[in-house]
């Protein structure tokens, strides 16, 4: 009879082929390497997963994305420099607005066309970032799947989540934006368009569908088809369409609703002057150390009750160098964000805009402002 206690001969172990693959005495380090979940762009996509934002063409997918993006590294949850928006499903304009506002949260935009960049370079530079060691902490945002891989091939599709599993595995987290069905499902809503393998393989998986809300807003409604974590069932964000309105502020018009109605621009105190928003504007600078714009134009608007869209045009109008003509200037800190700084004393600031003459006459023509500035 056998001793039971007798270890195995050495030679069997070395004909098991999967010794080589075995995570054993490895727990340390994966603890190291293990990402938590938690939410990095608002609350439906998490660090360290790969998900898959789904909606028709102009439902908001991408500004939502990029006014989430914003807020996440104005409260911290991300620095820009670790966030790479690949944008290859654009126009020369689309990019160039997209350049201008990233820029100043030092996020960087690789796009199709530019700087050598192809979509199809984009897994080589993935598989890299993963054999480097330079996958750990970063953000990928691809805009859109399609330009990336073919999302109607069960093979090419498979290779490329695979990779993405991959650079997840690695520590990245990763935002895909993609397409619907030009054809909804039995119940009129938005369905994904590709084969399954891109939802099966992917860690969590919404899709939008639009309605229209009050005073011309319009309602993005993110449905939940996978989860891998504590994601919501449904989320919605409202944004204003208008075509006039430049990029930053239709990034500022987005917000999270409860999809009913047009949320936080609804209504609005015509009755405030410019100089007491201005005020605001100068003690929150003062105050507000690295803030950037988004949170600073959203923190005004909520406390003063007034539009959005109106403190950033004041917010602009008066950021510049010259002391005669501005109020405050932009300057880098560390993680490239910019944010504002007073060029006057804040003193002199509060009394100027506090009394009766308000600023000098060369600046009366913005405090005159009593109608819907829109």
């Amino acid at each position: 009879m056998s001793d039971p206690s007798a270890k195995p001969a050495p030679s069997l172990k070395k004909k098991n082929p999967l010794l080589k693959y075995t995570l054993q005495g490895q727990a340390a380090k994966l603890e190291e390497m293990a990402i938590e979940q938690k939410p990095l762009l608002g609350s439906f996509c998490l660090t360290g997963q790969g998900t898959v934002l789904c909606a028709p063409p102009n439902a908001g997918k991408t500004l939502i994305t990029l006014a989430m993006l914003i807020e996440a590294i104005e409260t911290g949850r991300i620095a820009g420099s670790d966030v790479f928006y690949v944008d290859a499903d654009d126009t020369t304009q689309g990019v160039a607005d997209k350049v201008r506002v990233l820029d100043e949260y030092g996020v960087h935009v690789v796009a199709e066309g530019y700087q050598g960049f192809k979509a199809r370079l984009l897994t080589s530079a993935i598989e890299e970032m993963i054999r480097e060691g330079t996958a750990n902490g970063k953000l990928l945002i691809l805009d859109t799947f399609k330009k990336f891989t073919q999302p109607m091939s069960k093979s090419e599709t498979s290779g490329f989540t695979e990779v993405i599993r991959r650079f997840v595995l690695a520590g990245g987290t990763l935002l895909s934006l993609a397409h619907t069905n030009k054809h909804t499902d039995a119940n009129g809503k938005n369905v994904f368009a590709g084969v399954s393998d891109i939802i099966d393989d992917l860690d969590c998986a919404y899709v939008i569908d639009v309605q229209d809300g009050r005073d011309g807003k319009r309602i993005a409604q993110l449905t939940n088809k996978k989860r891998r974590g504590n994601v919501p069932d449904k989320v919605a964000y409202a944004y204003s369409p208008e075509p006039e309105l430049s990029y930053i502020a239709r990034l500022t018009s987005v917000h999270e609703t409860d999809g009913y109605d047009g949320g936080a621009d609804d209504v609005l105190d015509y009755k405030t002057q410019d100089n007491e928003i201005l005020q605001a504007l100068a003690l929150s600078i003062h105050h507000g150390g690295e803030r950037g714009k988004m949170e600073i134009v959203r923190s005004i608007a909520d406390h003063d009750k007034v539009s959005k869209r109106r403190v950033l045009k004041l917010l602009e109008k008066y950021v510049g160098e010259d002391p005669d003509k501005h109020f405050w200037q932009y300057v880098v800190r560390a993680r490239g964000l910019h944010v504002f700084e007073l060029i006057r004393p804040i003193d002199d600031l509060t009394d100027m805009l506090s009394s009766p003459g308000g600023p000098d006459e060369s600046q009366n023509s913005v405090f005159s402002f009593q109608g819907d500035p829109r």
